[in-house]
């Protein structure tokens, strides 16, 4: 939801914590952000399997990068490691990019692919 342009102000080019961005130059008093002019969204192409609307991106955070769905406010599907496309056969989760000795595990915690190496055989 962009904010109105105020009258005076005209908009310039910042540098901020997560890149460049176009704002207006009153920023105290207006806090008009130009969306859609940030960096460009690192999408993998594999589709959320929550919602079946967005696509799983990379995301910067505090704690490092993460991987979580383009369709946000109503979506909240969030993995730690870049997704493969592939389902899971056991729960259905989407399958990330293990180690090296474990090429692909399951995103969801609870299920037993998670950690293919603890199952016992």
């Amino acid at each position: 939801m962009e904010k109105l342009i105020c009258k005076v102000g005209k908009l310039v080019e910042r540098d901020g914590k997560f890149g460049r961005f176009i704002a207006c130059a009153n920023y105290p008093k207006c806090k008009y952000i130009k969306k859609g002019e940030g960096a460009p969204q690192n999408t993998t192409g594999v589709k959320c399997p929550k919602c079946n609307v967005g696509e799983m991106s990379e995301r910067r955070g505090r704690f490092g990068t993460f991987f979580s769905c383009t369709n946000y406010p109503k979506c909240k599907n969030i993995i730690k490691t870049k997704p493969t496309g592939n389902l899971c056969s056991t729960c259905g989760a989407l399958m990330m990019i293990g180690t090296k000795t474990i090429p692909e595990r399951c995103s969801d915690k609870n299920c037993p692919n998670n950690r293919p190496d603890k199952i016992q055989k």
